[in-house]
């Protein structure tokens, strides 16, 4: 995932090794049907009640998901992880993890702005 996220978010154009980063991203895929297990058994990454956790791992998957819906042409398909989106839909209605998840969107969204890097999110 580090990969493809700085790849695709803080690497100019010109430098940018696609190859890398499609590959970051698909392994991020497979990475995450072990997540999509785990969460076909137990509400949480945690267990059965939300922990701070769930939070931190919640933020690395809205960025995968971020990135696909940004970028699909480099990242490739993304795969359907349905406890995953599950999940992620109880965390928003359930926490504050939708304010975290838009806060860091608008975080990545100012300092593209600030030092025009990309134009994508603008």
């Amino acid at each position: 995932m580090r990969t493809a996220f700085l790849g695709l978010t803080r690497t100019p154009e010109q430098d940018r090794n696609y190859d890398a980063i499609y590959k970051g991203y698909q392994t991020t895929n497979q990475t995450l049907g072990l997540l999509d297990q785990m969460l076909s058994k137990q509400a949480y990454c945690s267990g059965d009640q939300f922990n701070i956790g769930d939070i931190v791992v919640a933020l690395g998957v809205h960025r995968w998901a971020l990135l696909n819906d940004t970028f699909p042409e480099k990242t490739g398909l993304r795969s359907e992880h349905k406890n995953v989106e599950r999940w992620l839909t109880q965390l928003r209605s359930e926490t504050l993890f939708g304010e975290f998840a838009d806060k860091e969107l608008n975080i990545v969204k100012w300092f593209f702005n600030r030092y025009s890097c990309l134009n994508f999110l603008a």
